[in-house]
């Protein structure tokens, strides 16, 4: 049928550098101001304590306003006070006032209002591993690519200083900055550039400061800055140490990218703090000239998950060529937090979901509960109902409604948040969020009545009626797992700003089977499913694709128990603890937190050989060079991305030290074997009259072959054989 192929040599590299210009919305003030503004300034006028929104303290509101930079001035005249500025994002604290609100809307440069919300570090689920399986290791030793002139940002819980794993081989420290935005400042300490979540600065430590606090007696006399009092498991030093670890401490724990230097915002998490951090990130940067990867292992499920919140915009915004932006995928690969479906005309779709605290405690429950539903933005006859365990019915209501104070049962309070009539401009959307707070009155006031709830959509028209809904609980206790019907799905559970475009996305797999503990065990996660096996994905990590159809994760790393640097302030401190080593100087962990500061740590090593690298680059690297094997299956795919992160190959394509051709790469060859072993399944498949749609598939794909036999490059070459495998899987699926 086909002929098998060869391929010739490589040597050469092909630089392609795009331009993304910021979304423009529409001018529509009705519908230019985020239903979670709204939501804070109602939940703050009834007493109740918001669902992960930023609140109204004296009177003013923080939110991020999408706007023509040139709009200050006026935006001032309406007593907003500008707080932080990049592009066409402005961080403001505006009056809480709805009616001033929509002056603001009105305004022909304001394109868009973002409330603030709260993101989350993902709950929890050796670096030596780490490095082997990417071959970071040997990137930095034979191709001098340690990190050398890249900043490492992270906006984390923040890093404690004063652990030898951030030392150079001076004794000094490499990190550069630390803006704990959680601390006020005390005199004679450096404020922060802009005003927190807390009402004020923070404050900036630099190298300098840290420094002098080392060379004193006792920790904190200059710096006051923590890692463990705001978060307890002192998450940013562990994803410090992974990204760039000096491996100067005890147990020789080397990071990624070893000569990297760190700047760090300790964060409370809030968009307009997460964006402030960005902004001082990106500007520390540029300032020494220095190219900047940013790590982000947080997250949230409350968004549309297709690259249109507040993060994702102003990513897609502000990166470029040595700006580049890296994210987690997520831990919630196993949840049931996800339902979809579709309402078929003049019908209905009913989706059964369960509220329980899990403490074993009967109708107990102090949370909320909270599901995001977007549909169609022409589905504009879409009504929606949910009925409690004892069957209380609120609703049906429809779009461009807004009902406060909520409907008051037994069970539990119930609202539906549908704002504007139109649909939420970045991208043409309608959107229902199903609010149920705990029982204002009755038998079970105070809490939700625990049991089975549903909530159903009805439409009398449609387009095509599809529908995602993700949920959230605020219960102390935590639930993760509340659709229990046929809407589950384990798809699409990215966390939110996991769907930007431009961003590169980090999944996580198993690269080490245990440690040795400090009270002289050896440990490994349970793992009943057999997720642990060394090679395979982690349970936990969140799958693709995005909500509307494209490709991530990008790939996947080490981060199911991952070693990496302890803090001197957090609760495991001196203690004898299974998750802490014999070192006594590390702790393991599991989460795509950890996976996501190994491909930061990676692209940082790219970024010491060529810092103009741009996002659309890099994850062509990423894309050429990710290992794939009988775990990952064919790539490009929705748990695996393109398969387990290599930053070897891509060092040795961008290093100037090879010249010349070169033996073809291994990636090359495997692909050509995967091309090689479908086009034999596919001949047992095809009918003796092979339909034309089939025909053109398999006639575009020998085209790929082709290129890939002619040419002399190997990336070129692997990369045809990528589009025709792509190709000869639909031929696949075709005739299955």
């Amino acid at each position: 049928m086909r002929v098998k192929c060869k391929i010739g040599a490589s040597a050469i590299i092909a630089i392609v550098v795009f331009s993304l210009l910021p979304t423009i919305f529409s001018d529509d003030s009705t519908n230019k101001i985020d239903h979670v503004l709204i939501q804070a300034i109602k939940i703050d006028q009834m007493g109740q304590k918001a669902m992960g929104i930023e609140g109204v303290s004296a009177g003013k509101i923080r939110c991020v306003i999408m706007a023509d930079p040139s709009v200050t001035s006026d935006l001032e005249a309406l007593g907003v006070e500008i707080i932080a500025q990049m592009e066409n994002f402005i961080v403001a604290s505006i009056p809480a006032d709805l009616n001033t609100i929509g002056e603001i809307a009105s305004l022909n440069k304001v394109t868009y209002i973002f409330g603030s919300r709260k993101r989350e570090i993902p709950p929890e689920p050796k670096l030596d591993y780490t490095t082997v399986a990417t071959g970071a290791g040997a990137a930095g030793e034979w191709y001098g690519a340690g990190g050398d002139g890249v900043l490492v940002g992270l906006v984390d819980t923040g890093i404690d200083y004063q652990h030898a794993d951030f030392l150079g081989s001076d004794g000094t420290t490499r990190i550069l900055y630390i803006w704990d935005q959680f601390l006020a400042a005390n005199p004679g300490e450096t404020p922060g550039p802009y005003t927190t979540h807390f009402g004020h600065n923070g404050v900036v430590y630099t190298k300098a400061d840290i420094d002098a606090d080392l060379a004193t007696p006792a920790p904190h006399d200059i710096v006051r800055h923590q890692d463990g009092p705001y978060f307890g498991i002192a998450h940013g030093t562990h994803v410090s140490g992974i990204a760039a670890s000096s491996g100067m401490a005890p147990g020789n724990y080397i990071g990624m990218a070893p000569e990297a230097n760190l700047a760090v915002v300790a964060c409370p998490l809030y968009d307009a703090d997460i964006i402030n951090g960005w902004i001082y990130l990106l500007n520390k940067a540029q300032s020494r000239g220095m190219p900047i990867v940013i790590n982000n292992s947080f997250g949230s499920q409350l968004g549309p998950h297709d690259g249109t919140d507040v993060l994702s915009l102003f990513i897609d915004a502000t990166s470029g060529p040595g700006r580049i932006f890296v994210f987690s995928a997520g831990n919630e690969g196993y949840d049931w937090l996800h339902a979809t479906g579709t309402v078929a005309g003049d019908g209905t779709e009913t989706v059964t979901f369960f509220i329980d605290n899990l403490d074993g405690t009967p109708n107990n429950y102090a949370g909320s509960v909270y599901a995001v539903i977007w549909f169609e933005g022409s589905d504009t006859t879409m009504q929606i109902s949910c009925t409690t365990p004892n069957g209380f019915t609120v609703g049906p209501q429809g779009i461009g409604f807004y009902p406060w104070p909520p409907t008051a049962t037994n069970d539990a309070d119930i609202t539906f948040d549908t704002l504007n009539d139109a649909p939420y401009p970045p991208n043409g959307d309608n959107c229902y969020w199903l609010e149920i707070y705990p029982a204002s009155g009755g038998p079970n006031v105070g809490s939700i009545f625990e049991g089975v709830y549903t909530f159903t959509l009805n439409s009398t028209g449609y387009t095509t009626g599809n529908f995602d809904a993700w949920f959230y609980s605020t219960d102390p206790v935590g639930q993760w797992d509340f659709v229990i019907d046929a809407h589950q799905t384990y798809d699409t559970t990215l966390g939110d700003t996991s769907c930007c475009e431009r961003a590169v996305v980090v999944g996580a797999y198993t690269a080490r089977p245990g440690w040795l503990s400090n009270n002289g065990g050896y440990y490994q996660y349970l793992d009943p499913w057999g997720f642990a096996q060394v090679g395979q994905i982690a349970y936990f990590s969140s799958i693709g694709p995005t909500r509307d159809g494209r490709r991530k994760p990008d790939v996947a790393a080490s981060g199911f128990g991952v070693i990496s640097a302890l803090s001197h302030d957090s609760v495991y401190w001196g203690m004898i603890h299974p998750v802490v080593t014999s070192d006594n100087e590390h702790r393991a962990m599991a989460g795509t937190s950890m996976s996501c500061p190994v491909v930061v740590g990676g692209i940082a090593q790219m970024l010491s050989i060529d810092p103009y690298l741009t996002p659309e680059r890099i994850k062509d690297l990423i894309r050429t060079y990710s290992n794939t094997d009988s775990f990952t299956g064919l790539t490009w795919n929705k748990v695996w991305g393109w398969g387990k992160f290599n930053v070897l190959d891509a060092v040795i394509e961008l290093s100037p030290h090879v010249s010349g051709a070169v033996v073809l790469r291994p990636v090359a060859m495997y692909r050509l074997g995967q091309v090689n072993t479908l086009l034999a399944d596919i001949e047992e498949l095809l009918p003796d009259e092979v339909p034309e749609d089939i025909q053109a598939l398999l006639d575009e794909a020998q085209e790929h072959i082709d290129n890939a036999n002619k040419t002399g490059n190997s990336v070129y070459a692997n990369n045809e054989l990528m589009k025709a495998l792509e190709l000869l899987e639909q031929v696949k699926e075709k005739l299955s």
